[in-house]
């Protein structure tokens, strides 16, 4: 009996284009469905990340005038600062309410019926027999810039080979922490088979290693 393909490196490529820090999708199992969707609300994670970068604005501001940095620009550096302070702490606010947003527009990202056996995508999009999906990707790789992003991808496997499709990304290099839970969890639930790829190594520089998860993670 002739197994089934697997993924190898040649098949792996990030399809994302915005990267922001990863919000942890909720899995709701109603009994008939099982949904992988974003979060209704991050305003506290939002407001915590806001403060900690305002205190480190805060620190180099602190620093600024002790060296009075800027000091030919007379009262203009006061603008300057502001721009600075109001970018830094402003900027990731906004970069992350604009992915939660996307994401919430296109939830849920997976809808897994027991009844008919299918997986649907990205608010139903697509909509696959379960036999035609190969797996629930974690995938770490470094893009264009030398940079390693995470992303979270569902493989179908059809006459072409294997196409993978874009559910979240994560602005990590650390796979396992951004969605190794929600890997396993879907896994067990649905038995779809979980798989996470990810460069071997500290710094994440070696090459690419493919594991095909047991049901336990």
């Amino acid at each position: 009996m002739m197994e089934d393909p697997q993924l190898s490196t040649d098949d792996l490529r990030l399809l994302g284009n915005f990267y922001s820090n990863g919000f942890a999708l909720v899995i709701d199992d109603d009994g008939d469905n099982v949904r992988l969707a974003p979060p209704e609300s991050t305003w506290l994670p939002l407001m915590v990340m806001a403060g900690i970068i305002s205190a480190f604005y805060a620190a180099f501001l602190y620093f600024a005038i002790t060296l009075n940095m800027g000091a030919e620009l007379g009262p203009a550096r006061w603008l300057l600062f502001g721009g600075i302070g109001l970018i830094a702490t402003a900027g990731p606010v906004i970069a992350h309410r604009l992915h939660l947003q996307f994401l919430q527009r296109h939830s849920p990202q997976l809808e897994f019926d027991r009844r008919r056996r299918t997986l649907s995508v990205l608010a139903n999009q697509e909509t696959f027999d379960f036999g035609s999906v190969h797996c629930l990707l974690g995938l770490c790789m470094r893009d264009s810039h030398g940079d390693a992003n995470s992303e979270l991808q569902v493989v179908v496997h059809d006459a072409d080979g294997f196409r993978p499709i874009l559910i979240t990304t994560d602005l990590s290099s650390f796979v396992r922490r951004s969605f190794g839970e929600t890997l396993t969890r879907f896994q067990t639930l649905t038995g779809l088979q979980a798989v996470i790829a990810e460069p071997e190594g500290l710094m994440k520089g070696g090459p690419m290693r493919i594991e095909y998860l047991d049901t336990d993670g």
